[in-house]
């Protein structure tokens, strides 16, 4: 700092800081943005297809076309298949 003040390059240095600074909270702002996004996201569609699977499967349970068995059977396939996607996010965040 007295090295900076001694050769009078004292105001480029805070400016210089200044303009890292900013770029730096830009760059943490967005990264911030988008972790708090894509979690919720993928939850959002991970539940929409159980959702779905409870809904049709239940029709087809209630016409005997299939057994209850089968319908847990395919949530937890479908629980097997979006587990690492979920780690995949989770990671990025």
């Amino acid at each position: 700092h007295k090295v900076v003040k001694v050769f009078g390059h004292e105001r480029d240095s805070v400016e210089k800081f200044r303009q890292i600074n900013q770029g730096l909270y830009e760059v943490g702002w967005k990264a911030q943005f988008m972790s708090g996004i894509i979690f919720p996201a993928i939850n959002f569609v991970n539940n929409i297809g159980y959702v779905l699977v409870v809904l049709v499967g239940g029709l087809l349970v209630a016409q005997r076309a299939i057994f209850i068995g089968d319908v847990q059977a395919f949530i937890q396939y479908m629980r097997q298949f979006t587990h690492p996607i979920i780690q995949v996010a989770n990671i990025a965040n």
